[in-house]
């Protein structure tokens, strides 16, 4: 069943309010990283909510705006549509040319001397995706038989993210790992290095709200404020971008210098 967008729903946000949430999606397009109209609708929803807007019940029963303001919302700008766009190597999307790298480098030096930063005081933040199975390695048996099998712990598994930070001077934080599971459990720590903290997600995957729990993570290692804050460098992943996560950072002392420029 088709959807048909209702173009007389109430206004949210004012005029200005919506050419700032209609430049950040274009200019997130323009940078390989456009937003799906899900992710377009949950950023309205948390812009609303930064904004202390009136929203409909709706929107914050299932955090996000509704499909009606979206589409009313694309009407009133016509710079902006929906289509499918063309899959994209990493080092065309980030453009890695002498410019772009010499702009980088000089955004790092100058938040360095800025912010009169030491290397205990840069980290470098990551994440990775491990699989609870891992493919065995070779073992000898009996020529000409067609399938050799080994046992492990199951036959698909199941993918865990880990997050890191290390600074420059080689230290590192306690890992935080999203577990693909709705309720978490302390016993899923178990084995893991000493201080580590574990949230959830059903696929197993880093999101903004999950994010949000690393930075706390983080600055309860860091004790970093804005006072005497931090940098930390990383990639313009979505999760790493929400309206949450910029203002906990900036409350907390938390810089960061993504990918795409100082933010």
């Amino acid at each position: 069943m088709s959807f048909c967008p209702r173009y007389d729903v109430r206004r949210i946000f004012s005029d200005d309010e919506e050419t700032l949430l209609s430049d950040y999606l274009l200019t997130a397009a323009k940078l390989h990283h456009g937003l799906s109209p899900k992710a377009a609708r949950e950023l309205a929803f948390q812009f609303a909510e930064a904004n202390q807007k009136e929203i409909p019940d709706s929107w914050v029963l299932n955090q996000t705006a509704g499909k009606d303001w979206f589409y009313s919302f694309l009407k009133r700008h016509k710079e902006l549509s929906v289509c499918a766009p063309q899959s994209t190597s990493l080092s065309r999307s980030t453009a890695f040319n002498r410019v772009n790298v010499a702009n980088y480098f000089d955004n790092l030096e100058d938040v360095i001397k800025r912010f009169k930063l030491q290397a205990s005081d840069i980290y470098n933040i990551d994440e990775t995706g491990a699989t609870t199975v891992h493919t065995p390695n070779r073992i000898v048996a009996g020529r000409g038989i067609k399938q050799v099998g080994k046992v492990t712990s199951a036959e698909r598994g199941t993918l865990v993210t880990m997050c890191c930070a290390v600074n420059a001077l080689g230290n590192s934080i306690p890992p935080f790992f999203v577990f693909p599971r709705v309720y978490f459990k302390d016993a899923t720590l178990i084995g893991a290095p000493v201080g580590s903290r574990g949230y959830t997600h059903p696929s197993g995957w880093m999101t903004s709200m999950n994010f949000e729990q690393f930075l706390k993570h983080f600055v309860s290692y860091m004790k970093c404020s804005a006072e005497s804050p931090v940098l930390i460098l990383m990639d313009n992943h979505d999760s790493h971008v929400s309206v949450p996560v910029i203002d906990y950072a900036k409350k907390n002392g938390i810089i960061r210098l993504l990918t795409t420029g100082l933010m």
